[in-house]
């Protein structure tokens, strides 16, 4: 494998792992009725850009679906999309353009299926 391969592949599985700690700060609200962590996910986004954030955020969910009761529901694009638009609101982020096409993308892409 290319070094520089490796490289921005761990960079991002960084981002993937950063973005997990946030889904389940965020599942755990749902859940247990914690706190979620708005001000980490703030400058997660900042830090990333809305639109990989988005990326990294969408890829943590499809690789690590949420069990739901046993139910092993494959959540949609969609329904990912809508989740990370509820994040994004919680922690009273606004989406960029560019962050809007990445989530319209992940909408479309489920009605192709």
């Amino acid at each position: 494998i290319m070094p520089s391969l490796v490289g921005s592949e761990m960079c991002i599985r960084d981002s993937v792992d950063d973005a997990g700690k946030y889904v389940d700060s965020f599942n755990d609200m749902a859940e247990n009725d914690t706190d979620f962590d708005a001000k980490g996910f703030k400058s997660f986004v900042k830090e990333k850009g809305d639109a990989r954030a988005i990326k990294a955020l969408a890829r943590y969910m499809r690789e690590n679906p949420v069990d739901t009761g046993g139910v092993e529901s494959e959540p949609g694009d969609g329904d990912l999309a809508d989740e990370i638009e509820n994040m994004f609101e919680m922690a009273g982020v606004k989406i960029s353009k560019k962050g809007r096409k990445e989530l319209d993308a992940m909408i479309a892409s489920e009605d192709d299926e």
